[in-house]
């Protein structure tokens, strides 16, 4: 990673000191070349994993509300379902109330617009009590998927689901030492899906960046 000569205060002035100070190596007071450097490495890292995420994020809510939709036999059961928990049916009904407003109410876009989250919340256990979706819906969920065990699929999805939210909000991931085992499982999980999923994203440039990296500041 090349290091470049910033000015500082200017750049804390816009970027804020509380947010910088994320980046530093080491217990110091004052910001060093080293800060600017990680800060710039995290950057990169969470550029090479948006495309990760996006696939993910986009594969999952569809591949879930598929198995649903066909193992309730009901394509509207977002809106029409009775065995959501009062938290799913509030989110859904805010977002119809948003997609109404703005005119664009169908089923493809009331997907589209609730959050990860929600997707993720629907692989709790909540949903396993009685069989209720799980473990049933391994199969058309995951089809790729040998071992189905929906508790290891559950912590996998939520672990996901917090990396996506520190990448989306642009918080620091450069110092978490299961980085690239994170994104060696964000891989896999899309391979449970559907495998040419991983044809759109390039999957080496992140381990070369993150390695490089580890080289440089480690």
């Amino acid at each position: 990673m090349q290091h470049v000569n910033c000015n500082f205060a200017k750049l804390e002035r816009v970027l804020s000191k509380e947010r910088l100070c994320g980046y530093k190596p080491n217990d110091v007071s004052q910001l060093t070349q080293e800060t600017i450097s990680l800060y710039r490495w995290n950057i990169v890292l969470s550029e090479l994993l948006y495309p990760l995420l996006h696939v993910i994020e986009v594969a999952f809510r569809n591949s879930l509300f598929n198995a649903v939709a066909e193992y309730v036999k009901d394509p509207n059961w977002l809106v029409d379902s009775n065995f959501l928990a009062e938290g799913e049916v509030q989110e859904i009904k805010k977002q119809v109330k948003y997609l109404q407003y703005k005119n664009q109410l169908d089923i493809s876009h009331l997907i589209a617009e609730l959050k990860f989250g929600f997707w993720v919340r629907l692989l709790d256990r909540r949903y396993e009590y009685k069989q209720l979706l799980w473990p049933t819906l391994l199969r058309t969920t995951f089809p790729y998927l040998d071992n189905r065990k929906i508790h290891l699929i559950r912590k996998i999805f939520n672990k996901i689901r917090i990396l996506r939210n520190r990448v989306y909000h642009y918080e620091p991931i450069w110092q978490w030492h299961d980085l690239l085992q994170q994104h060696e499982q964000i891989i896999k999980a899309i391979s449970w899906m559907e495998p040419e999923l991983l044809k759109l994203v390039d999957i080496e440039r992140f381990i070369e960046i993150y390695n490089l990296g580890i080289k440089c500041y480690h």
